[in-house]
């Protein structure tokens, strides 16, 4: 999923349940293992706005905060 792959029906497609599961997993073991708050996991987008775009503006962020406090 490129993050700002649209569809030929104009809407962006979703990020599979692998993934997210996937990203959930990978940020609890980050978060654990050097003592993260959730409130810094952050996006490539967001650490570097000029040179990276993903994950994308349909990623969602308030479901993966949601999971892995």
């Amino acid at each position: 999923n490129g993050g700002h792959d649209w569809l030929k029906n104009g809407k962006l497609p979703p990020y599979t349940k692998a993934q997210i599961r996937s990203t959930i997993r990978l940020c609890k073991t980050i978060m654990r293992r050097w003592k993260i708050p959730v409130e810094h996991i952050i996006g490539h987008s967001d650490y570097a706005p000029n040179r990276k775009l993903d994950p994308g503006e349909h990623f969602p962020w308030e479901e993966i905060k949601a999971r892995v406090m």
